[in-house]
């Protein structure tokens, strides 16, 4: 069985019911995040789960991990509440279990909760990116160097 497969089937139904728990457990979401959130939000949740089946794909539940550390310093970085991550990811997580075949859910679940309970540390190259990274937020090219 191709999971990711099964996942990638049903990617834009699992963002739609994730966004709907997300907002119906957080009233304050439409608000803070304004006109065509909702929207957004489901495009964000739908590239997620892509994100997620890609990982099991190749067996590598480190690919979204990192994608999710990735996420919170953009969530970070543009103002944003990391919870409403958490609870997106938490939301993604109970609606998985709940709609996919337990094949599915055997696999994907694990690297959700792995993905949550990372998100609750610093991710563990964040010195070596803190360091690579310029003053204007660039990539820069020669840290790590000696000349």
């Amino acid at each position: 069985l191709h999971i990711h497969r099964s996942i990638d089937s049903v990617s834009k139904a699992l963002a739609e019911w994730t966004v709907s728990a997300q907002f119906e457990a957080d009233a304050t979401l439409s608000h803070r995040y304004g006109e065509g959130s909702r929207r957004r939000w489901v495009a964000d949740t739908q590239a997620r789960i892509s994100h997620l089946s890609q990982a099991l794909a190749v067996r590598s539940p480190e690919l979204f991990v990192d994608s999710v550390y990735w996420m919170r310093e953009a969530f970070v970085a543009r103002g944003s509440d990391a919870a409403d991550l958490e609870l997106n990811l938490k939301c993604l997580r109970d609606v998985m279990a709940a709609e996919l075949p337990v094949v599915v859910t055997e696999a994907a679940v694990p690297c959700v909760e792995r993905a949550l309970s990372a998100l609750r540390t610093a991710h563990p190259h964040a010195h070596a990116i803190e360091h690579a990274t310029d003053s204007h937020g660039g990539i820069d090219p020669h840290a790590g160097h000696n000349h």
